[in-house]
């Protein structure tokens, strides 16, 4: 008999990664593995539509997106950003992604402080890519000059996407990075804490920058099982994967509100857990779900 299979774990990538955002950014043939469950479909179509016109490299740009946690902001950007590198419409251009999401920046820090440290790693990127006319920028130490210069100091062909870290509930961070994008800069930025895109507007609202925000929520009931067979698929029909029972990735989400993040986790660790059982499980059940749980609560959180 073959061994187990997670039907979480995407092949190509190291085994657990898929419990990670999916980054298209880093392997563009990722952009094949995106499941268009909750509002994931109207988002990203919502950015194609309002990106689709080169013009807005006149202004720059700022994207938010907004939902609570695990709702797949962060893999919803790398897939905007990603789109765009593909299609951005504009004749001689190249579109250069730069990853700010992995600087070390938390909460407790002031807005200035973070903001700082996102810059330093931006212009090492910018210099690293070797896109830079003017050197002055290396001696630039403030989000200020760093990126209001960026227009002047990257040449003419190069469009600048910026994955900033999210802004928590520093919402007000979003609102000064809005207020110094360049022309030709796209800065693609996430929170938690503002969830409707009427308050998110209202972050941007004085800057001269293209704005969108893109709306992410919890999962619908049909998109547990829209979900799992998507990644069922990328595995042979003869894989060793007990198939949920009916129902039970619906009972799952309808018991609370479920994100796409949740469930992922959801899955992987139970599948995950599957070898590890004394019994065969020739299906995974709700009860099988909840005795997971109830077993690795009494181990403190571990299995």
């Amino acid at each position: 008999m073959s061994d187990p299979v997670n039907p979480m774990d995407i092949p190509g990538l190291l085994r657990g990664m898929s419990k990670l955002p999916l980054n298209p950014v880093e392997n563009p043939e990722l952009m094949k593995r995106f499941v268009d469950v909750d509002d994931t479909r109207a988002a990203f179509e919502q950015f194609q539509r309002d990106f689709a016109d080169a013009r807005w490299l006149n202004h720059g740009a700022i994207v938010i997106a907004t939902g609570r946690t695990q709702t797949g902001k962060t893999a919803l950007l790398y897939r905007c950003a990603q789109w765009l590198k593909a299609n951005l419409g504009a004749p001689g251009k190249e579109v250069l992604v730069l990853d700010c999401t992995r600087v070390p920046v938390t909460a407790g820090k002031a807005i200035e402080e973070r903001m700082r440290e996102v810059c330093a790693t931006l212009k090492e990127e910018l210099f690293a890519a070797g896109v830079i006319l003017d050197d002055r920028l290396l001696s630039a130490d403030s989000p200020q000059a760093i990126i209001s210069r960026l227009a002047k100091a990257v040449i003419p062909e190069v469009v600048v996407v910026v994955v900033l870290p999210p802004s928590d509930d520093l919402t007000s961070e979003i609102t000064q990075y809005a207020q110094l994008v360049p022309k030709r800069v796209m800065l693609l930025t996430e929170t938690a804490f503002v969830v409707k895109a009427e308050e998110a507007y209202s972050l941007v609202e004085r800057s001269r920058a293209v704005s969108s925000v893109l709306e992410l929520g919890p999962l619908r009931a049909a998109d547990g099982d829209l979900f799992y067979r998507a990644r069922r698929k990328l595995y042979p029909p003869d894989a060793a994967v007990p198939e949920p029972t009916e129902g039970t990735l619906e009972r799952i989400i309808t018991a609370r509100d479920t994100t796409i993040g949740d469930l992922q986790k959801l899955i992987w660790e139970v599948y995950d857990d599957i070898p590890r059982r004394n019994d065969a499980v020739p299906a995974v059940t709700y009860e099988h779900i909840t005795d997971f749980y109830f077993r690795k609560a009494s181990h403190g959180g571990r299995r």
